[in-house]
């Protein structure tokens, strides 16, 4: 599944026409199940943050827990929650 954005080509008789499709994604962090492990800040940095004691937090700059993340980023933001060692990364795609 190729996940990201995607210019797919619609066809109508006699015409067709593309359509840009950017993938978005909500983000939070589980701090119960969090282990400090410091992988989604050091890989995406501008979406999580340390809140200080090592514990990840979604930056208030991107709206904090449940924020909207698209494009690259939410990519991005989908392959450090499958590395997440102790799952405490939930991300859900939202559909259009």
């Amino acid at each position: 599944m190729k996940i990201g954005i995607e210019w797919v080509i619609l066809f109508e008789p006699n015409k067709f026409y593309y359509r840009r499709f950017v993938m978005k994604v909500k983000v939070s962090v589980d701090k119960d199940l969090c282990t400090a492990c410091a992988l989604c800040y050091d890989e995406v940095p501008e979406v999580y943050e340390d809140s200080g004691d090592g514990i990840a937090q979604v930056k208030a700059e991107v709206g904090g827990d449940g924020a909207i993340i698209e494009g690259d980023l939410a990519q991005r933001v989908l392959e450090v929650t499958e590395e997440c060692p102790s799952g405490a990364l939930v991300t859900e795609v939202i559909e259009e």
